[in-house]
């Protein structure tokens, strides 16, 4: 499973007062989403938005989950999990977050993973990756990386290991090259140790698979076509799915964003069953996030199994 968040620091309550006030250089307007109803209610991580968070994450009871534009992770998701039979020690923050220009905490990407199903080492998180191109040497981006042993049923002995990463966001050619070297640094990151039978990388990639107007798309490309891995979901055209459905004032944005990837040394896996977006139906007119969903990007989860030829 794969559920980018929403930090309170881009959604919260200007008129309340934020926990790290030194740093505030800006009042936060509920992340501009001015067409969610009851914002203050709705938009409200500790009495509100945490409980559905966790209640969509018991839903679907993944083995496996990635998380972005986490801001609580100490205090909030560590515990909950715990409590749920999930283990993660696997945190990368973002430097420079900017959830901190409203007086909040910094956010980042983390892993659980079930504890009565695999077993962690050679954990690695980090901020920054090194690019292997003529025009940067790092970039900023945070990440996190488990290689993971399943410990029972028919793959038992099984290593897998997981990447979680957030890019760059904002449309824009130069932003897609910057996005491109992010994700380059990210698989280098994952390549690096041990061999495993399966590789998985998930991340809010905030690109589309498709060029859209004038912007290329890089980064899927080069995930599918040069490093040889496989979307767990169709992403064939731009209107094939969604993965986040927001509404800003007049601009109403709806795409694939949210990706999870897999390859493997052998064929093995494959993907029997992946999470639907809801309909359109039963999405509100005023989008997301909404009073029934905590985000404004939807979970996306998939089932990767052994096939049996």
């Amino acid at each position: 499973m794969h559920f980018n968040v929403l930090a309170e620091g881009l959604s919260a309550d200007p008129s309340i007062p934020p926990p790290l006030p030194s740093l505030k250089t800006k009042e936060s307007g509920f992340g501009g989403f001015d067409a969610v109803p009851n914002p203050a209610l709705t938009l409200s991580f500790q009495n509100f938005r945490a409980s559905l968070i966790i209640d969509e994450i018991k839903r679907i009871s993944p083995s496996i989950i990635s998380l972005v534009e986490v801001d609580h992770y100490e205090d909030f998701f560590v515990p909950i999990l715990k409590n749920l039979g999930y283990t993660g020690s696997c945190y990368g923050a973002k430097d420079l977050a900017p959830g901190n220009e409203f007086g909040y905490f910094t956010d980042g990407v983390c892993l659980f993973w079930k504890e009565s199903e695999f077993e962690a080492d050679n954990i690695n998180v980090g901020s920054y990756v090194q690019c292997a191109t003529a025009t940067a040497t790092f970039e900023k981006v945070p990440f996190a990386i488990v290689r993971l042993k399943m410990k029972t049923g028919e793959a038992a002995g099984t290593t897998i290991k997981v990447a979680t990463t957030h890019l760059k966001s904002k449309i824009g050619v130069s932003n897609e090259e910057t996005r491109r070297r992010q994700i380059g640094g990210v698989v280098d990151k994952l390549a690096e140790g041990e061999e495993s039978d399966l590789y998985v990388l998930c991340g809010d990639c905030n690109t589309d698979p498709q060029q859209v107007g004038n912007v290329p798309a890089l980064v899927v490309p080069y995930l599918v076509n040069e490093c040889g891995f496989t979307s767990s979901y169709d992403i064939s055209s731009n209107e094939s799915s969604w993965t986040t459905w927001k509404k800003r004032g007049e601009k109403e944005s709806k795409h694939i964003i949210d990706y999870i990837f897999f390859k493997q040394k052998q064929k093995r896996w494959g993907v029997v069953r992946t999470l639907d977006p809801p309909e359109e139906k039963e999405v509100p007119v005023t989008r997301l996030p909404a009073i029934n969903y905590p985000s404004d990007h939807i979970a996306i989860c998939c089932d990767l199994s052994i096939l049996h030829f």
